[in-house]
């Protein structure tokens, strides 16, 4: 597939099939033929909010962790700094190919621009590919007949090889796209209120303000066992004062409370319909399960071998 779109931009949208298949994995999760509207409906705002937590944690791995390094190169740190880190693999990946399989034959300067000729060894070296790589040193473009930046959104190890080269520590700011970059979505708009419109800007900033500020107070006193304690301490204190100006309603209410908002039927006080009672079904009352297929074939199996009396009762010589 991706033979017959390298000259589109389509972001590695379409390398593999994987991607077709992890989208109907994604969409056979809720989709099923007896749901109704209202399942389907919930299922699907359950898959999103998964994906939506899974988002978060590789954000804040990003942001909290440093990836591994595997050269020297400038261009590895400042790639480590500005992507997230899922593209950062791939990119140190070409990287680490550009050092080692890729080499320059020759170099072609034509109004100011290099030309260079590339070769890409395969793994085991049995064969060899050549590639035009043109680099303009003034503008700092550099373009490969390969067309991987066109179709995947990051430079390509025979560009690389290029850079690496001339010495360029760093990665021109035309081939960093925003998509790829770290914290590409704000805090402010993960959140499920910003989705169904209830949202207030001056209650957000604050919010946003407030978790910004913690964390910066944890991160400058968390080597200094004293200031650490104070800071515990102090918010202990302050939501011991809160939680005695405005109580928090039992956990039990809340839930009720938020099933009543959601169907938009109050729980009856008197109600007519009960949990029917004095039903016995299979093995009820006796304290045991039912055994799956496999448990009763080893349980069959443990059991001792029938043995024929007139065979072991009679005289053997």
């Amino acid at each position: 597939m991706a033979a017959y779109f390298k000259d589109l931009p389509m972001s590695g949208l379409m390398k593999t099939t994987s991607r077709s298949e992890s989208a109907n994995a994604f969409f056979n999760m809720y989709v099923k033929s007896h749901l109704n509207l209202y399942d389907f409906l919930n299922n699907y705002d359950d898959e999103i909010e998964r994906q939506r937590d899974e988002q978060s944690a590789n954000e804040n791995s990003t942001r909290t962790s440093l990836p591994w390094l595997v050269s020297p190169l400038q261009l590895e740190v400042h790639a480590a700094k500005v992507y997230n880190r899922k593209v950062f693999l791939d990119v140190q990946k070409e990287l680490k190919k550009a050092m080692w399989f890729c080499g320059i034959e020759g170099v072609d300067v034509v109004d100011g621009s290099k030309i260079c000729f590339v070769s890409h060894n395969n793994k085991n070296l049995a064969s060899k590919t050549n590639y035009k790589v043109v680099y303009d040193v003034v503008s700092h473009t550099v373009d490969c007949a390969c067309n991987f930046f066109t179709h995947n959104g990051f430079l390509c190890r025979h560009c690389f090889e290029v850079l690496i080269n001339d010495n360029v520590e760093f990665i021109p700011a035309r081939y960093l796209l925003r998509r790829w970059m770290r914290a590409l979505v704000p805090p402010q708009l993960v959140s499920a209120k910003v989705r169904y419109d209830e949202v207030d800007p001056e209650k957000e900033r604050m919010f946003t303000g407030v978790f910004s500020v913690v964390d910066d107070v944890v991160t400058s006193v968390q080597n200094d066992m004293v200031q650490f304690r104070g800071f515990y301490d102090l918010l202990w204190g302050h939501k011991r004062n809160v939680s005695a100006i405005l109580p928090v309603d039992d956990v039990v209410q809340q839930k009720l409370d938020a099933i009543t908002e959601h169907y938009g039927v109050e729980v009856p006080d008197d109600p007519d319909v009960f949990v029917p009672t004095g039903l016995r079904n299979k093995e009820a009352g006796i304290g045991k399960r039912l055994e799956s297929i496999s448990e009763k074939f080893q349980k069959r199996g443990k059991k001792p071998k029938r043995r024929c009396k007139k065979i072991w009762g009679s005289n053997w010589t």
